[in-house]
C-alpha cells in the first residue's frame, strides 16, 4: 500500500489505542502543549524562503477516489510553474505559464507553437509592489502595474497556498483556526502512516467565514510530532454553495497530502502536496531547492530588473509599457518647453530689432 492510500486509510480509521504507561503524557496533551510553539517555527521559516515549484491541476468528473484519480495528461487543466523569494513581508513570484497539452497541440496545428502567454514576475517590497512582463520574447521586461496598494493577494495565494501546507490548511494557518472560538478539538490519537509516527487531530469548525463556493466544517488534520509537528495530511468537510439557497453538505470536501525530503535547521523540507476536491478536482504541486532567502531587500525592486525607480509610487498604477511612456512623454514635454522659450524669444528679439 502506497504512502497516499496510507494517509487516505489513516484519516478514516483512527488507532484508538491509548498511551502504553498510565500517566504517560497523552497525544492531546502533546498537541496542545508543544504544537503552538513548533508551528511559530514553521511559518517563520517559510516565511523566508526561496525555491521552485510546479503545480498541475487535473480537472475529471465522477473521480471518487482520490488515490485512483485519472491524471492523463488529457485531464490537465492548469500547468503553472513558480520561482520564488519570501523575506518577510517582501516577496518575489516568477511565473511560468505552460500550456496544456491540448493547447500546445491546436498551437502546434496552426504553426504557432510554443509559449504565448508571456511570463510574468509578482514583487512586493517595503515600499511599492509591481508586476512586469516579457512580451514577444524579448529579453527586457516591461512595466505593466505598479503602486504602493496593488493586491497581490491572489499571485502569492497561488504560491503560498501550497508552499505552506507544513503548518496551514488551504492557506489558513492551524494556530489561527485554534483561536477562533468555533474551533473544538474532538480527540487526538498516534497513528502510523508510511512508517512515520504521527497524532491524528480530530476537530468540529465553523469558521463563518464565506468563501464562496465552499464553506469548511470539522476534519481531521495528521501531524509529525517528531519533525516540528510538520502536517503529514488532512480530511476536510464542508458545505457547497450550489445555489444561492441552496447548500449540499459534502464529506470529504478536501484531502490533503503532504511529502517532505530533507531538512534544514531540524525543519522539514516540502517536496509535494496533493489536494483532492470533491472527487472532480486534484493538485498535484512538487517543490524544488527550498532554503532560506538569500536576497536582500534590494533584490526587491525595479533597479534589480534593470529599470529605473520612479519615485514616490503613492496610488500609482500605471499598464502596459507605463514606465518608457512616462518618461518619454517628460522628455517631449521638455523639448516642448525648450522650443517655445527660444521661439518667444526670437519674436521679441525681432520685435526690438530696428526696421
Amino acid at each position: 500500500m502506497g504512502k497516499r492510500l496510507a494517509v487516505s486509510v489513516a484519516l478514516l480509521a483512527m488507532n484508538a489505542a491509548g498511551p502504553l504507561v498510565a500517566g504517560a503524557e497523552t497525544p492531546l496533551d502533546r498537541f496542545r502543549g508543544e504544537y503552538p510553539r513548533a508551528a511559530e517555527r514553521l511559518e517563520r521559516f517559510y516565511g523566508r524562503v526561496s525555491g521552485h515549484s510546479e503545480h498541475i491541476q487535473y480537472t475529471s468528473l465522477n473521480q471518487q477516489e482520490n488515490d485512483n484519480f485519472d491524471l492523463s495528461d488529457d485531464n490537465i487543466h492548469l500547468h503553472r510553474k513558480y520561482d520564488f523569494s519570501f523575506l518577510d513581508q517582501s516577496f518575489l513570484i516568477k511565473k511560468y505559464y505552460i500550456p496544456t497539452p491540448t493547447k500546445a497541440a491546436s498551437r502546434a496545428a496552426a504553426g504557432t507553437p510554443g509559449l504565448h502567454s508571456p511570463d510574468t514576475i509578482i514583487c512586493k517590497n517595503k515600499e511599492y509592489s509591481f508586476i512586469l512582463t516579457y512580451a514577444d520574447n524579448s529579453k527586457a521586461p516591461v512595466l505593466k502595474l505598479f503602486g504602493n496598494d496593488l493586491d497581490l493577494k491572489r499571485d502569492r495565494t497561488a504560491v503560498t497556498i501550497h508552499l505552506h501546507s507544513p503548518f496551514a490548511i488551504l492557506g489558513t494557518p492551524v494556530t489561527k483556526m485554534m483561536n477562533d472560538p468555533n474551533f473544538k478539538v474532538k480527540k487526538a490519537a498516534a497513528v502510523s502512516i508510511g512508517g512515520d509516527d504521527c497524532i491524528q487531530v480530530d476537530y468540529d469548525y465553523a469558521p463563518g467565514d464565506d468563501r464562496g463556493y465552499y464553506e469548511l466544517r470539522g476534519g481531521s488534520i495528521v501531524f509529525l510530532p517528531d519533525r516540528c509537528w510538520a502536517i503529514r495530511g488532512f480530511r476536510i468537510g464542508g458545505v457547497l454553495r450550489t445555489a444561492p439557497s441552496k447548500r449540499e453538505p459534502v464529506d470529504p470536501l478536501f484531502i490533503g497530502e503532504v511529502d517532505y525530503r530533507g531538512t534544514r535547521d531540524s525543519i522539514p523540507l516540502i517536496s509535494k502536496v496533493g489536494l483532492f476536491f470533491k472527487g472532480t478536482t486534484k493538485d498535484i504541486c512538487t517543490f524544488e531547492n527550498i532554503d532560506i532567502t538569500k536576497k536582500s531587500e534590494r533584490d526587491f525592486t525595479l533597479t534589480s530588473f534593470g529599470l529605473p525607480e520612479i519615485g514616490e509610487p503613492s496610488k500609482v498604477v500605471r499598464k502596459g509599457r507605463a514606465s518608457y511612456w512616462f518618461f518619454g512623454l517628460a522628455a517631449l514635454a521638455l523639448i516642448v518647453a525648450v522650443a517655445l522659450r527660444w521661439f518667444t524669444r526670437r519674436i521679441r528679439d525681432t520685435d526690438r530689432s530696428p526696421r
